[in-house]
């Protein structure tokens, strides 16, 4: 796999997130299903 199809990739995944957050944000139903899967990402970082 080739850097530029690499790098196509994600910022393929990167518009497609910033997408559905911005269209999550703009809905407030969706925000009760969000929180739990925000908290679920930080932990798996630390």
């Amino acid at each position: 796999m080739s850097f530029s199809t690499t790098l196509l990739s994600l910022i393929s995944v990167a518009g497609v997130v910033a997408a559905w957050y911005w269209q999550s944000r703009a809905s407030h139903q969706t925000e009760a299903v969000l929180i739990p899967i925000r908290t679920d990402e930080t932990r798996y970082r630390s």
